[in-house]
This record gives C-alpha cells, sequence and structure tokens, in this order.
C-alpha cells in the first residue's frame, strides 16, 4: 500500500516536471533549477529519491525472485533427495563459478549483482547455485510444457 502511494506520488511528480519543462523551452537547464528552487522543488534531491525508489523496487523484485526459488528447490528437494547438496564439494571459487556461469548462459541479467558473493559462506554459495538451477528447470519445465 506505501509503495502504491509512492509511486502515485513519483508518477505526479514526473509527470509536473514534463509539464513545467515542456514550458521553459527557452530557459537553460539551471534557470530551470533555480526557477524551482525558488519555488521551493530541490530538482536534483526530487531525483535522486525516484532513483532510490526505482532501485528498491528492482532490488524489491530480485528478491522475490531469489525467494520463489528457493521454494522450487524446497519443493523439489522434499521429492528428490538425492538431487540437492551435490555442491557442498565444491570449492568456494567453483560454485561462484558455476553460479555466474548459469546467469550468463540463461540469457537473463545478473539479478545476483547486489549480492556479495565473495562474502558468502560455501554453504549459502552452494544453496544459491541449487536454487538458481531449480529455477532454470522449472523454467524450462514450464517452456517445454512438461
Amino acid at each position: 500500500m506505501q509503495k502504491d502511494n509512492e509511486m502515485k506520488k513519483n508518477l505526479i511528480f514526473i509527470q509536473a516536471m514534463a509539464d513545467a519543462i515542456s514550458e521553459c523551452d527557452d530557459l537553460s537547464d539551471k534557470e530551470i533549477k533555480d526557477e524551482f528552487r525558488a519555488d521551493g522543488l530541490d530538482l536534483d534531491a526530487s531525483v535522486n529519491n525516484l532513483m532510490a525508489f526505482v532501485k528498491n523496487c528492482t532490488m524489491d523484485a530480485k528478491r522475490k525472485a531469489l525467494d520463489m526459488a528457493a521454494e522450487t528447490r524446497k519443493t523439489l528437494e522434499a521429492k528428490d533427495k538425492n538431487g540437492f547438496g551435490k555442491f557442498l564439494n565444491y570449492s568456494k571459487d567453483q560454485i561462484i563459478a558455476n553460479i555466474k556461469s548459469l546467469i550468463e548462459s540463461s540469457g537473463a541479467t545478473a539479478s545476483l549483482a547486489y549480492r556479495n558473493l565473495d562474502g558468502k559462506s560455501q554453504e549459502d554459495l552452494a544453496s544459491i547455485l541449487e536454487d538458481l538451477e531449480s529455477a532454470m528447470d522449472l523454467k524450462n519445465k514450464i517452456i517445454n510444457k512438461e
């Protein structure tokens, strides 16, 4: 609910900016900023707030995707006891390399970019790799309608 209100507020802000700027064709960027500042609006701070909101939404979406992959892994793990834990014998470097390779081969954007993979434990990395593999398997099953 709060995000919806924030989204509406940001959309109103963007529309107001677009309307105001379209009326200032003959002014320089500095003159436009000065005019807004005189009206009590700091454009730089407003844009920074808007960009922070966008970044938070993006990070939330990435976290939700990973949470879904984790749930998929748990479901598959319950069905197939032999398929999980297979990466625990890998070194951290091998697991990180496999994670990066899996992301690159999927053609997806690096949704793990916000994570500090080097700072994760070997067990956490193995779990992330299993989650990603499970998500890829699920995606392939959906695509192939298995």
